[in-house]
């Protein structure tokens, strides 16, 4: 019997194989698949009609194979999008719209992933955090979710998120048909005390694949943050910031170092504009394990950088 199945799955990997390509995983869960058609606890059903390309990730006999979503680069990367913006101060409709142009130029260029900077929907305004904060589950964000599960693309964007206790820098990570997760910033700068609180749990995104540690701003550049998330595992480093041309330099600098030092890929995605009391200056970048800044953006005008990690 154990033998039949490993045969059948065997087959289903060449057909399936057979059929789509090479980059893109899709997350359902087969009995098997036979002919070009998925058969789903007995149920026939087609795959979508969009190009996929994938395999598989793994076995489980007796239940069958689980695909996954991930777009994926050369030798199974991530293609993650860095989205350099320019928010509209306070107008939350607005910027949703401007997300959502971004996200479709990062699916244009095949990313699974897209990151945006810190208090992205809202601008970096901490004197307005009181009156414009909501809630995780505020349905002016259902078009975050309902775009990752129709293109299979992770989604992170910045918002201030009300708590019992208070309101936090926040990033909604709206990942495929899966819980909406929330990264509150754990290290608030002295000035977004009156305004903040601090969050208490580090976040890793894919903690059985790419293991991506999420950072937001002034945090990022405290040697702790780095140390902790070393330390739960991560693989990467993804800071969403936003930065004047003093904090660009002081990330410049640390960032490579740190990149070196632990052996792991750095992603940083800024803001452009004027918020609060300073002008941010974009230059989003990525940063190899050797701590060599592989891409950046300018420091005037909003973009996507698609990076491999």
């Amino acid at each position: 019997m154990l033998f039949a199945v490993l045969m059948l799955m065997i087959d289903a990997k060449i057909l399936y194989f057979s059929r789509i390509g090479r980059d893109y995983f899709w997350q359902k869960k087969f009995d098997f698949v036979f002919g070009g058609r998925s058969f789903i606890f007995g149920e026939e059903t087609s795959p979508p009609s969009q190009q996929w390309r994938g395999g598989i990730d793994k076995f489980v006999f007796g239940i069958g194979i689980y695909f996954f979503n991930t777009p994926l680069g050369a030798g199974g990367m991530l293609r993650i999008a860095l989205a350099q913006t320019k928010s509209i101060k306070g107008d939350i409709q607005a910027n949703i719209e401007n997300h959502l142009r971004l996200i479709n130029e990062a699916l244009a260029q095949k990313a699974g992933a897209v990151f945006f900077p810190e208090l992205s929907l809202t601008g970096y305004e901490p004197e307005l955090a009181e009156s414009i904060a909501t809630t995780p589950d505020d349905i002016r964000f259902a078009v975050f979710q309902q775009m990752s599960d129709a293109h299979n693309i992770t989604i992170g964007v910045g918002m201030p998120i009300r708590m019992a206790e208070g309101i936090t820098i926040s990033m909604l990570v709206f990942q495929p048909n899966e819980p909406l997760l929330t990264y509150a910033k754990q290290q608030l700068h002295a000035d977004e005390l009156p305004y903040f609180i601090e969050g208490n749990e580090q976040v890793i995104l894919w903690p059985d694949t790419h293991k991506i540690a999420l950072a937001i701003c002034y945090e990022s550049l405290q040697s702790n943050h780095i140390q902790n998330a070393h330390a739960m595992g991560a693989k990467a480093y993804l800071a969403s910031v936003a930065k004047s041309q003093k904090g660009v330099a002081k990330a410049y600098a640390h960032y490579p170092s740190i990149a070196q030092q632990y052996q792991i890929p750095v992603l940083m995605v800024n803001c452009v504009g004027y918020y609060d009391n300073f002008e941010s200056v974009g230059s989003s970048g990525f940063w190899n394990e050797k701590g060599e800044l592989v891409a950046d953006l300018d420091n005037r005008g909003e973009g996507v950088l698609v990076v491999e990690v």
